[in-house]
């Protein structure tokens, strides 16, 4: 088997033809992908579900993204770093649960699924880390 391999120019930090703008999470459309807009235009970017699938499991209504660009088509969206959710489904947490390597699923208020510490309750919102997807603190 053969491997196509693409050799792209780098330039600093970023590829030549790559630009990075920043963005404004709007509308998630059902199954297909979601609109974004510039702050600065106001102009809205619907992108399809491939171009936004990493972050779209981070980001809320009004959350600002990064919308990465090649030759001034958009191609894919970046989360922040870190963001703060609320946990809208796990298992009650029992008083005195403060062991930080016990952990239990929970799902936050975009609908990302992760590891929790016991402690974690419905409500609480907690920090992500959106690299890892991992939880990192509560908020």
């Amino acid at each position: 088997d053969f491997i196509d391999i693409i050799v792209v120019p780098y330039s600093g930090s970023s590829f030549l033809g790559e630009t990075r703008r920043n963005g404004n999470y709007a509308l998630q459309e059902l199954n297909w992908g979601a609109d974004f807009m510039d702050p600065e235009t106001y102009e809205q970017m619907p992108l399809n579900h491939s171009q936004v699938e990493d972050a779209i499991q981070f980001v809320k209504e009004n959350t600002n993204v990064t919308i990465r660009y090649f030759k001034g088509s958009a191609f894919s969206v970046e989360a922040p770093n870190f963001v703060e959710l609320e946990v809208t489904q796990t298992e009650p947490g029992f008083k005195g649960d403060t062991a930080t390597n016990n952990f239990k699923p929970a799902t936050v208020e975009t609908g990302y699924e992760l590891q929790v510490p016991l402690f974690i309750n419905i409500g609480d919102k907690i920090k992500i880390d959106t690299r890892s997807g991992e939880y990192l603190s509560r908020a």
